[in-house]
């Protein structure tokens, strides 16, 4: 029952994440190339971001794409926590 549960959050958590990540991206009217050059990291790592369900990017990735994204401290921190950190 527990690993169940876990599984379910776990899930729930990255999908808010992916799409949390693209509204932000669609407010600023950026597109993904615009994004990914800004943040430093590779077309594939942001790739896998968009099209793999429950990719969550390291922690260190995340907060790039905070910073590119010029989000405000309330959402830098939703962000995270929609992946888990």
């Amino acid at each position: 029952m527990k690993d169940e549960i876990n599984k379910y959050l776990e899930q729930n958590k990255t999908s808010e994440f992916k799409s949390l990540l693209f509204s932000f991206i669609d407010e600023k009217n950026l597109n993904d190339s615009e994004v990914y050059k800004r943040v430093g990291i590779d077309r594939k790592i942001f790739s896998k971001i968009r099209c793999i369900p429950h990719y969550i990017p390291k922690k260190n990735n995340v907060i790039k794409l905070c910073l590119s994204l010029s989000l405000d401290m309330d959402e830098t921190n939703k962000l995270l926590s929609s992946a888990g950190y």
